[in-house]
């Protein structure tokens, strides 16, 4: 197997927020950040962003007055004050952002719009908003992200009802800092919604979250996937949205088509898909926790790719095997935080071009970072891979590689595998169901790729 890197090919610049998690406020505990082993790994990963309160979660929360009960309407009369959460096992907007200081992150806050069209309290929760805003500027977190509703589209009547009621909120909140960047969200952004939307929001919104899932979010009527389905499938894509007949949304492509219609209307949108990862397990087949992590490592690749702007993984603790942490055994790292932790190397990079082999299973991209070349191929046979790398228009005499593969009891570890130089090509193995992040580098460059490797073991915390 042979693959061939074209250093003189250049495509988009990779975006620096594009490795991102997500912290629903209710199910992120004061203990997991206490001694400081969590936020050590996140900043040495190399996470650009973290998406808080939540998802759904957003539709019920009081940044002023949390209840730590995730999904239970504060302003309804049947509304049990008594069983709300103890302020240590719940996030608070202030501890939140003391994570991002520590951290390096830029942060990416959420706006409760639901409960102000729900109720009949707009005007109320806008004031809360442009508070939250003012708070967080003052906290000298001034210019980051945020989010105006989660999901909720169709509660504001639709694209263009949503547009207005997402206009009032973001001319207010812009007001407090007009350097403020915000998302409205849908999950299935035809070209006639995009219109509608961008001909009513007054030109105030910044960017257009676009949440999925493989093979696809929530509970349609449609067939299970495999992971035998898995195997074969390059591209990845979401059966749910997109053109059905045509295989659904594919992700390498889905961005630059948003972006593309926005541009028709004389707007420069961000695109982030802020909730991927693994669909519900009814649907998604029945993976192994290594495997899912390869799994959510290739749907990282494949956005990067596609040239996304932004996302955030669906959910720092979601489950045992589902999220970034196993939060039923001591908070150790899944497989899938090692993945994007070597996929965050490439934030800020050229990307180059995408890789793709003789065995359709073994594929990836090349980008330029630094001067080196970052090589990334997964390799999701059962089977050892050899491959043969050669560089069109330079020639690597340093290389430094990196494996994700399979620990012993079922997580992951990062080795450093070997290689062989001939002839201008490098000759390595890629073992089988793993990914692999390959250095090359011509010496006269400064910087030695053994210092571009990534110690990001992971971390257990203290339950």
């Amino acid at each position: 197997m042979s693959v061939r890197i074209d250093v003189d090919r250049s495509g988009h610049e990779i975006s620096p927020h594009l490795v991102g998690l997500h912290q629903v406020y209710t199910f992120t505990p004061d203990h997991v950040f206490e001694e400081g082993a969590f936020t050590e790994w996140v900043s040495k990963s190399g996470f650009s962003t973290s998406r808080f309160p939540g998802g759904s979660t957003v539709k019920y929360w009081d940044w002023e007055a949390p209840t730590g009960q995730p999904f239970e309407d504060p302003l309804s009369p049947e509304f049990d004050a008594s069983l709300n959460e103890s302020e240590t096992e719940w996030m608070s907007l202030d501890e939140y952002l003391g994570f991002v200081e520590a951290t390096g992150m830029t942060p990416l806050i959420g706006v409760n719009s639901y409960l102000g069209t729900v109720h009949g309290v707009e005007e109320e929760m806008i004031e809360k908003a442009v508070r939250s805003v003012r708070y967080v500027k003052e906290r000298g977190f001034g210019g980051g992200f945020w989010y105006i509703g989660n999901e909720e589209m169709y509660k504001h009547g639709g694209p263009e009802g949503y547009a207005r009621v997402f206009r009032r909120y973001a001319e207010r909140m812009k007001a407090e800092d007009p350097e403020i960047r915000i998302f409205w969200n849908d999950n299935n952004p035809t070209e006639r919604k995009i219109r509608a939307f961008l001909e009513n929001d007054g030109g105030t919104a910044d960017g257009l979250e676009a949440h999925g899932k493989w093979p696809f979010g929530g509970s349609p009527n449609l067939p299970s996937a495999s992971y035998e389905e898995w195997l074969d499938e390059v591209p990845l894509r979401d059966r749910k949205n997109g053109d059905r007949k045509e295989g659904g949304r594919r992700w390498r492509d889905a961005a630059d088509e948003y972006r593309e219609i926005a541009a028709s209307m004389g707007r420069d949108l961000l695109i982030a898909n802020n909730e991927y990862g693994f669909g519900k397990k009814s649907y998604a087949g029945s993976f192994p926790r290594y495997e899912k992590g390869l799994l959510v490592t290739e749907f990282l690749m494949e956005l990067l790719i596609g040239n996304w702007d932004m996302t955030a993984f669906w959910d720092l603790t979601r489950g045992t095997v589902d999220g970034v942490l196993d939060k039923q055994n001591d908070y150790r790292v899944n497989p899938a935080g090692l993945g994007m932790a070597l996929l965050a190397d490439a934030q800020g990079g050229q990307f180059l071009h995408t890789v793709e082999t003789e065995i359709q299973s073994v594929h990836g991209f090349a980008a330029r970072k630094d001067g080196a070349i970052l090589l990334y191929l997964l390799n999701k046979t059962v089977e050892s891979q050899s491959c043969e790398i050669a560089m069109r228009g330079a020639r690597a005499k340093e290389v430094a590689l990196q494996f994700l593969v399979e620990s012993k009891d079922g997580y992951a570890e990062l080795t450093q595998g070997r290689f062989t130089a001939s002839k201008g090509t490098v000759q390595v193995e890629l073992p089988a169901m793993s990914f692999a992040k390959i250095i090359l580098r011509d010496p006269v460059d400064t910087v030695s790729v053994q210092s571009m490797r990534k110690d990001v073991s992971g971390f257990q915390a203290t339950n």
